[in-house]
């Protein structure tokens, strides 16, 4: 409900704003505040790259990379400890991409600090069967059997 809201404010705001070339602009420049520790900076430039790619029919945004920006701002989130926005977006993250172990592995760790270890040890039960780690998907031969 927040999330809508703010994006609501967002577009309300900036109506005129640049879709497709911005999307990939947004993205980088978000890469480059999170490694200058710029947290709510980063978080409002992934949050215009995936409003861009709602809004936009040509945004240039696959699923892959829609789900690579969702899990990069879950992430920022969960390093300013705001641990309930962060496994929103992981779980988007990981609705639109499975198999996307990164994405795995910080819900694994935003769960464990939100004291939710049972679920975190599923989890990671979850990312080595994933990854084909699993006594229980090998086959006789030792092969791995994933789908």
């Amino acid at each position: 409900m927040i999330r809508f809201a703010v994006t609501l404010a967002l577009l309300l705001l900036l109506p005129g704003r640049a879709m497709a070339g911005g999307t990939f602009e947004d993205i980088r420049e978000g890469d480059r505040l999170a490694q200058n520790g710029q947290l709510a900076a980063a978080i409002d430039r992934y949050t215009w790259a995936i409003m861009d790619a709602g809004n936009a029919e040509n945004a240039g945004l696959t699923t892959q990379v829609l789900s690579t920006v969702h899990r990069r701002r879950g992430w920022v989130y969960a390093q300013k400890g705001e641990f309930r926005m962060a496994l929103e977006d992981l779980n988007e993250s990981l609705r639109l991409n499975p198999r996307d172990t990164l994405a795995l592995g910080y819900r694994i760790r935003v769960l464990e600090r939100l004291g939710l270890h049972d679920q975190a040890w599923l989890e990671g039960r979850e990312k080595q069967r994933v990854l084909g780690r699993l006594d229980l998907d090998r086959g006789p031969s030792g092969r791995v059997l994933t789908p």
